[in-house]
């Protein structure tokens, strides 16, 4: 589990979307599992966890990358927390992520949707090595999933 102490916020990102709160909040679980990094083997465990695998390129190599979604928070249509756990090379890779949703209405036909991932940064070093790419893929999901919600709302 996360500890909200070591959380540091790695990439924000927000936007208005035309169409109504209830429409972006039924559009923003698919938007989230719809990455432009190329999710494969999506598997869904039951109805607060997601699986699926991940390709990611560090430098000149391409890394397997397994994660985990969890659903921990659905204050629908308002607040959507989830967990994301990325291992890679068998564990010896491990970063815990919190991804927050929070939609507001601007008026009948528009919604603010504000996003913030957060990393774990209990281990310093492993943090110093992988924080880079972490920043630039939440960065490159949240754009995605603003796009994804432009596109489909």
């Amino acid at each position: 589990m996360i500890s909200t102490k070591k959380l540091v916020k790695i990439a924000e990102r927000k936007f208005v979307i035309e169409a109504e709160q209830r429409r972006v909040w039924d559009l923003l679980g698919p938007a989230l599992l719809n990455s432009p990094l190329g999710l494969e083997k999506i598997e869904v465990i039951d109805e607060e966890r997601v699986r699926a695998e991940l390709r990611l390129k560090f430098a000149f190599i391409t890394i397997p990358t397994r994660l985990t979604v969890v659903f921990l928070e659905l204050d629908e249509p308002n607040r959507m927390v989830t967990a994301l756990e990325a291992k890679a090379l068998g564990g010896l890779i491990q970063l815990n992520q919190r991804v927050v949703f929070i939609l507001s209405p601007q008026d009948d036909k528009r919604t603010k949707v504000v996003c913030e991932a957060l990393a774990e940064r209990s281990n310093p070093i492993l943090f110093a090595m992988v924080g880079r790419k972490a920043r630039s893929v939440a960065g490159t999901t949240l754009m995605g999933i603003e796009e994804t919600l432009r596109r489909t709302a």
